[in-house]
This record gives structure tokens, sequence and C-alpha cells, in this order.
């Protein structure tokens, strides 16, 4: 019996995919360093002040992209489970979710932001009004990293996170200099985020069409 046992761990030790695994890892530091990249632009050009600002407006919507990664992340069982699915109904969840993150990050911004902060963090309050449809962008964003993550097409993440990227930060270089710097905080945000949501959407379909029409 417990030479059997020994087997079978042996089997499973095997049976890792081990490329899979340093994909997902080289995934995870693209997303994570995306997350930065904007502190570090913004920084570089713009100063510490605006920092500071932009990293107080970033609070609310931190904590609300938070929750939705969480929520998120308790539907991966259903995408594993079946990767070739187009999981149409945590898509419609998604969206759904966004559309209430949206609506509580808008509540929790008027109500509760300069109660916290004071007039003096008038440029983050501006700021963070104007990210009040990113929960959405979070949220469908996440979904379909999930999904490709499942279906171990992370060289294709990796790839829309490396041009949304160089889009966002080109755009905020040739702009920041005529815009305020909630506009253009802003702008970088919301293009940074349709440069990944775009390109994975457009995937996503494409991929669902040829499915449909291979049946």
């Amino acid at each position: 019996e417990v030479r059997r046992e020994e087997l079978e761990s042996r089997n499973e030790l095997h049976s890792l995919d081990i490329p899979y695994g340093l994909k997902v890892s080289a995934q995870k530091f693209f997303v994570g360093f995306t997350e930065n990249i904007p502190v570090m632009a913004i920084s570089f050009f713009l100063g510490f002040e605006a920092v500071a600002n932009f990293q107080v407006a970033s609070v609310f919507i931190g904590a609300v992209s938070g929750l939705l990664g969480a929520l998120a992340a308790t539907a991966l069982p259903v995408i594993f489970s079946n990767i070739t699915s187009r999981h149409k109904n945590l898509l419609s969840y998604s969206v759904l979710s966004g559309i209430l993150a949206s609506i509580g990050y808008a509540i929790l911004v008027e109500t509760l932001f300069l109660l916290a902060y004071g007039n003096r963090y008038q440029e983050s309050f501006d700021l963070a009004r104007l990210l009040i449809l990113l929960p959405l962008l979070v949220s469908i964003r996440i979904f379909l990293v999930n999904i490709f993550t499942a279906r171990g097409e992370n060289i294709h993440i990796i790839s829309v996170y490396a041009v949304a990227n160089v889009i966002a930060i080109v755009f905020f270089v040739t702009t920041f200099g005529g815009m305020s710097f909630a506009s253009s905080a802003a702008a970088y945000l919301y293009i940074l985020n349709l440069g990944l949501l775009l390109p994975l959407a457009g995937y996503y379909f494409l991929s669902a069409s040829r499915n449909t029409d291979s049946i």
C-alpha cells in the first residue's frame, strides 16, 4: 500500500505542467509590473507631489478592484472545469459586477473622499471622480484574463499587456503637458485598460465565432 502511494505521488509529480507554470509566472510578473508603471511614469514626468495625489485617488479604486479580483477568483474552478466553454453566464456576471462596482465606487467617492482627506486633496478628488467607469473595465478584463489563463494562452496575455503599456505611456508622455493632472492621469488609466480589454475581448469573440463555425 505504501509503495503504491509512493508511485502515485511520483506520477503526479511527473504530470506537473512545468512550462505552463513558468508561463503563468511570467504573466503574473507582467500583470503586477503593469500596476506599478503608472506610478513610475507619473513620478518621472510630474514629480512626487503628483504621485502622492495619484496614490490618494487610487485608494478607493484599489479597494474596489481587489474586491472584484476576489469575486472573480471564485469562478476559476468553473472556468478550469471546462476551458473550451465561452462561459457566457460568467461574462454576464462580470459585466453586472462591474456595473454595480462602478456605482458603489461613485457613491464612496462622493460621500467619503473629501470627508476622509479634506479639501487639500482636491486634485485627487477630481481624479477619483473621473475613474467611475474603471471598475467596469477592470471586472471584464479580469474575466478575460482568467479565461485565457485557463486555456494556456499566457503568451497572448503577456503580448497584450506589453503593447497596452507602450501605447498608454506614449499617449501620456505626448499629452500630459496640455492637460490637467486629473485629466492626464485618468486618460492614461483608461487608455491602458482599454488597450488591455479591447484586444482580449476581440480575441475572445473571434475564437468563440470560430468554434461555432466548426460545429
